[in-house]
């Protein structure tokens, strides 16, 4: 709001001494009426002063909307940040999401596999369990035919080996011992012949497996007669 101070006209000593006719006050009064337009016609405004209100008014207007834009200006950055941040970590977020998915289906998978791995040990399991006890009664079935041959076996010894001595070799051998001691022997009646181990250069023993425990019977009382035989007849 301006404040206009108007500057009262100058008023004549001679007017506040002189008494004027009334021709003369009609006179003064077009004079006052000039003088009174004429100082209207041309007022002017006062020349504002620095540091005058109005001045610090407009100043203090001007650094509250400085204050302002710079805050705004400074609030639209940390805006701007914030929606890039929560881009980022929307981003991120899809990353992780993505991740965790991969991770549970790989986890369904191994699941998956880890139980058929399980199934199939357990298989293998029960059918080395299984192959296990068959082995046993395997086992159990050779010793006791190892115990039935030996009861139907006849060892000979001191018989010398011949070279590249073949199976039918050995079969050749004991028939001709048992067509010595007059106990005469099928080939059929022998269900093995073979040599026991032993030291290199040394006779190794003849091990005959005869199918029953008679025919391996009449063979050793046959070969005890022929021992006295030849024992009396050495005396005499």
């Amino acid at each position: 709001m301006s404040l206009v101070q108007r500057t009262p006209p100058p008023v004549s000593e001679s007017g506040l001494l002189q008494v004027q006719s009334e021709p003369d006050m009609v006179s003064a009064m077009r004079y006052e009426d000039e003088i009174e337009t004429s100082n209207v016609s041309t007022r002017k405004k006062r020349p504002r002063l620095d540091g005058s209100p109005l001045d610090e008014y407009s100043r203090l207007k001007k650094d509250i909307q400085q204050m302002f834009k710079n805050w705004a200006a400074e609030q639209d950055l940390k805006f701007s940040k914030l929606i890039t941040e929560i881009s980022d970590l929307k981003q991120q977020n899809s990353v992780i999401q993505e991740t965790n998915l991969e991770i549970r289906k790989f986890m369904t998978f191994a699941s998956t596999e880890y139980d058929d791995m399980r199934k199939k040990i357990a298989k293998l399991e029960k059918e080395r369990s299984e192959y296990t006890e068959n082995l046993m009664k395997m086992e159990r079935k050779i010793l006791d035919l190892q115990v039935k041959s030996r009861t139907a076996s006849i060892e000979f010894r001191n018989i010398p080996m011949q070279e590249r001595e073949t199976t039918d070799d050995l079969l050749s051998i004991v028939s001709s011992v048992c067509n010595a001691l007059h106990i005469p022997i099928k080939h059929d009646e022998v269900r093995d012949v073979y040599r026991l181990p032993g030291k290199p250069g040394t006779n190794k023993t003849i091990v005959a497996e005869f199918v029953t425990v008679r025919g391996k019977n009449n063979i050793l009382s046959a070969a005890r007669n022929f021992n006295k035989k030849e024992t009396y007849r050495r005396k005499t």
